[in-house]
């Protein structure tokens, strides 16, 4: 607290303070006074041009645990965070992560009973398979053979020649009474060759027998006349003639049966047999497809339902065998939460907390291998150039600057946030930082000064000594013990330096601290009537107007070629 006596003094100071002021400011006394000026001699030096941008530090190959448990289960065991996974923990297999598995286990036991059911269909059908495939064989082979006999019976009763020429040529199908003039074809053959020849026997012996009894019968009548033999031996021979007579007619009879008949008909007995064991063979093999193609189907549905359950059942193996996360990589545990866009909370990761697939529990970052997350905004972007050296700072460990170098640059913006502006582009950018710290960890932050470009020995002036007055940049040089409004021309620049392309040259001296605007107009006026300091008006836009003592102008905007493009 102050004492009475010393406020007293406060106020009288700033009293006369402030009167001082309304005095000079109602006389016109310049602020640019002599006595007061301070300048800065222009030279050449050596001008290195950053793009500098705050983030965050991240480990590049940092080992994240996600849940891999479908849709949400709840954390029932998770490692401390902080804790230091050891070679150790991963020998000894230290369980890190467990989530609930109760639920899973029940349905796996139902789903066992499904799984086995699905095995024993699976081997069912396969083993009816194989019995119709067997099964088919066998009655392929029978039917095979009922048209091999039933050609072998054709090839006895015509002949092998004629009974090829039958089951080939379709006319005796479209003409069934073709079939009886094959008894005179001269490729006949088999029982019905030999049929014919003994009918035809019978009817020769007959004929023969015939002729005989005649000529007995005529003798007979030759004695019977002359009284040689009786009556009754004539008789006898009459009637044998007679009989013969019967018997050859018989025997014709025979023959004409058999050959319109009896022949036909069994040839067309046997073509039809012949024909008949072809279609049931056809038929058989119909069937042995079609019954094939069922069996086939079965088993392809069985195994189908097989792999769905077989896989089901794996799955859920997989699922229980998820919810225990064992140590893989020695490293410091890092819990990981999101952020909610909504209300702003952060969801932490903690004993009971529910989670979801696929989101991340924690990580164990390489710390052999860390880097500078940062985002560049689109003003910059084209200046930063992968492989480019930086300049890290970490704000938990000031005293110590890190190097590095650009190792990613994203191709396309980042996506506009729920509250953040949408003409804001901003492009991801990765600063691998060199060597190996124990005392750098993920999340702290960091400030990273890229070099984007390193101009060397080119004319330069501090930031304060350019201003901008109607429109144009300028300086003001000393000629003649007073300012004079100079136009210039600037190019690149950093956070203290800005390069002079034109407008001034090397050794003449300049106001390191412009005066204030209203203090100049007079000074503009009074020189352009005078014609010092005119030089052709160039550049781009000037720096925002930095007059007025100890303030520093506000960086350049879209200037020249070269010019970086750091923000305002």
């Amino acid at each position: 607290m102050f004492s009475g006596k010393k406020l007293i003094v406060i106020a009288a100071v700033v009293v006369i303070i402030g009167g001082s002021f309304l005095f000079m400011k109602k006389s016109g006394a310049k602020s640019s006074d002599n006595s007061d000026m301070r300048t800065y001699k222009v030279a050449k030096r050596d001008l290195t041009v950053n793009v500098v941008e705050n983030g965050t530090v991240e480990s590049v190959d940092a080992f994240v645990v996600k849940c891999e448990v479908e849709g949400n289960t709840t954390i029932i065991g998770i490692i401390p965070e902080g804790d230091v996974i050891t070679q150790k923990d991963i020998d000894d297999k230290r369980v890190i992560v467990e989530f609930d598995s109760s639920g899973l286990r029940e349905k796996i036991s139902q789903q066992e009973i499904t799984y086995n059911s699905a095995m024993a269909s699976l081997t069912e059908a396969k083993e009816s398979l194989d019995i119709r495939k067997n099964q088919n064989d066998s009655d392929i082979q029978q039917g095979k053979l009922a048209v091999q006999f039933a050609l072998m019976d054709l090839q006895k009763y015509f002949g092998e020649k004629l009974a090829l020429q039958v089951v080939s040529d379709e006319i005796f199908e479209k003409d069934p009474m073709k079939i009886t003039d094959l008894i005179h074809n001269e490729e006949i053959g088999g029982e019905a060759l030999q049929t014919k020849r003994q009918l035809e026997s019978d009817i020769s012996l007959k004929q023969e027998d015939l002729e005989r009894a005649k000529y007995d019968l005529y003798w007979t009548k030759q004695l019977n006349d002359k009284k040689y033999v009786a009556d009754s031996d004539l008789k006898a021979d009459e009637l044998k003639a007679k009989r013969l007579e019967v018997d050859v007619e018989r025997a014709k009879t025979s023959q004409d049966l058999f050959e319109r008949y009896e022949f036909a008909k069994q040839a067309r007995k046997l073509i039809s047999d012949y024909k008949e064991a072809k279609r049931q063979l056809e038929r058989i093999e119909a069937r042995s497809r079609s019954e094939l193609a069922q069996a086939e189907a079965r088993l392809s549905s069985q195994e189908a339902t097989f792999r769905l359950n077989k896989d089901r059942f794996e799955k859920l193996q997989k699922q229980i065998a998820a919810c225990v996360i064992l140590a893989q990589v020695p490293g410091m545990v890092v819990y990981a939460t999101e952020s909610n866009r909504w209300s702003g909370s952060r969801t932490s990761i903690e004993m009971g907390a529910s989670v979801r697939e696929r989101q991340e529990i924690l990580t164990v970052p390489d710390s052999s291998k860390m880097a500078a997350k940062i985002k560049v905004h689109e003003s910059a972007i084209d200046k930063v150039k992968v492989g480019q050296e930086a300049l890290i700072t970490i704000d938990a460990i000031p005293d110590k600057q890190f190097r590095g170098k650009v190792s990613k640059i994203a191709p396309l913006p980042d996506p506009a946030g729920f509250l953040s502006n949408p003409d804001m582009k901003v492009y991801s950018t990765e600063v691998s930082i060199d060597g190996e710290f124990s005392d750098l960890r993920p999340g702290m932050s960091a400030k990273v000064s890229i070099v984007v470009e390193e101009l060397k020995s080119v004319l330069s002036v501090p930031l304060q000594c350019v201003a901008t007055r109607g429109g144009q940049k300028v300086c003001y040089v000393m000629r003649g013990g007073e300012p004079v409004v100079v136009n210039v021309q600037t190019g690149s620049y950093n956070d203290s330096f800005v390069q002079i392309l034109d407008g001034i040259k090397e050794g003449e001296e300049i106001m390191l601290t412009p005066p204030k605007l209203y203090d100049t107009e007079k000074d503009v006026h009074s020189k352009e009537k005078s014609g010092d300091g005119q030089v052709q008006k160039e550049g781009g836009d000037a720096p925002k107007d930095g007059g007025g003592e100890g303030k520093r102008p506000q960086r350049p905007e879209g200037g020249e070629k070269g010019q970086p493009g750091g923000r305002p």
